[in-house]
């Protein structure tokens, strides 16, 4: 069995990017949200990414990160 994780980085207001990481336990389980951090930047939003990444030990083929671009690109 495999641990899978998303992180998704999304604008909440105009100057709040929340960053939330999803735990699936294996593909044919429900995503399970872990926690929200928030920030003020998507530069930082995608460090805290990597950050959480490194320290969950996964890797590239285990980790996903998904951008909410309609925002990011405003």
């Amino acid at each position: 069995m495999m641990t899978f994780y998303k992180c998704e980085i999304k604008k909440e207001s105009a100057n709040l990017i929340a960053v939330t990481v999803y735990q699936q336990q294996d593909s044919q389980t429900d995503w399970y949200q872990q926690y929200t951090r928030h920030c003020s930047s998507f530069d930082r939003a995608q460090e805290i990414s990597l950050q959480e990444q490194k320290a969950r030990g996964a890797t590239d083929y285990a980790w996903q990160t998904v951008i909410d671009t309609r925002e990011a690109i405003q």
